[in-house]
């Protein structure tokens, strides 16, 4: 059967566009794990996947996730240390690089 195609301005009709609950939980990852180190993705997250839109940050976290748990092997994660997109955006509030620093300077203490 020929895939079906679309005008580029079109959407495809509702019943096959795999629209979710924008509250509705995909998927908590990793499974292993849970509280401040899953990921939990919902319906509008998943919306963020489509042509022309940007990643949300919980997208971006579960791959890095993803990248950490089934990518990389345990030599490697023993090397690395992922941050989260929330690290990145209090990194940033910093206006000097001392007030960035300061933002997240408990966070890299061993």
């Amino acid at each position: 059967k020929a895939p079906k195609s679309y005008a580029e301005d079109s959407p495809p009709p509702a019943e096959e566009r795999n629209e979710f609950d924008p509250k509705e939980v995909l998927v908590e990852y990793p499974i292993s794990e849970q509280g401040k180190n899953t990921v939990t993705v919902h319906g509008n997250d998943f919306d963020t996947l489509k042509d022309k839109e940007y990643l949300n940050d919980t997208v971006i976290d579960f791959y890095v996730k993803r990248i950490e748990h089934e990518i990389l092997c345990a030599e490697q994660r023993e090397r690395c240390h992922f941050f989260g997109t929330y690290f990145w955006r209090k990194l940033s509030e910093g206006a000097t690089p001392q007030e960035a620093h300061k933002n997240v300077a408990k966070w890299t203490r061993r």
